[in-house]
Parts: structure tokens; C-alpha cells; sequence
């Protein structure tokens, strides 16, 4: 429409026409747009926790949260209902963190040990030696 329209060079009156045409059809296509991504954008906002899960830290962040959700039961792998907001913490603890048990539990272990055993490397310098630290930063630039 719009090349039709630029390209009409002879003809005033059909340059014209063919202008107002373009200029309608233009409006109608920016009006279909916006419509679309507005409906594209509320889709996303409402999509379940599933597919987006993102999707509280974006209401959170935009200040579109409507009230103040407090989690006080959940639902366990088992099927049955916490009672009530202690019952709920120790099930998320249980859920997301390990067991530490000192007996059993390899991991546990190496990561005690780990944190035990101070780290150095060849290039260590002594931590808080004022005559060395600006040193040390340009060693480790180059």
C-alpha cells in the first residue's frame, strides 16, 4: 500500500486516494498490533506457576501483588495436607535440604573436611600484609 501510494507520481487526485488508503490500513494494522501484544502480555502474566515460574517474582517486583499470601499448608508428595505453619516449614526443610547425618552421610563428611582444611595455593600471599595486598592485585592482573 504504502510503495502504491509513494510511487503515484502523475496522478494527483489517485496519489491522493491511494494516501488515505494507505493511512487507513496503517491504522487498522498499529490497532491489531497493540491489541495483540497487550493479549500476549496478559497470557504471560497469567500463566500457572508450571510453565512460568517466574511468575510471582514479576508481580512481587511490579508492585501487582493484591494481598499479602502467607503459606501455611501444603500439599505433601504423599497426597495428605500440612495442619499448619510449623508442620509447613519442617516439610519445605525436609524438602529442599539434606539430612546431615554424620554417620551415614559421605557428602557431609568430605564438606566438614573440606571446610577444616585451610586453602592454599603457590601464590598465596599472607592476608592483611599492607606491603604486599597492592602487589598481590597487579600479580594476579597481569
Amino acid at each position: 500500500m504504502r510503495r502504491r501510494y509513494q510511487r503515484t507520481l502523475l496522478d494527483s487526485n489517485l496519489r491522493e486516494t491511494r494516501k488515505l488508503q494507505y493511512l487507513q490500513e496503517k491504522r487498522k494494522y498499529e490497532a491489531t498490533l497493540r491489541k495483540a501484544k497487550i493479549q500476549s502480555w496478559k497470557e504471560y502474566c497469567n500463566a500457572t506457576t508450571s510453565t512460568n515460574p517466574w511468575n510471582m517474582v514479576y508481580k512481587l517486583a511490579t508492585g501487582k501483588m493484591r494481598s499479602c499470601s502467607t503459606l501455611s499448608t501444603i500439599r505433601r508428595p504423599g497426597g495428605t495436607v500440612t495442619s499448619g505453619m510449623a508442620e509447613t516449614l519442617n516439610v519445605t526443610m525436609e524438602h529442599f535440604t539434606r539430612a546431615d547425618e554424620e554417620v551415614t552421610d559421605d557428602y557431609h563428611k568430605l564438606t566438614r573436611a573440606q571446610n577444616k582444611t585451610p586453602v592454599t595455593t603457590e601464590d598465596d600471599k599472607p592476608f592483611g600484609d599492607s606491603r604486599n595486598s597492592g602487589r598481590y592485585i597487579r600479580d594476579k592482573q597481569e
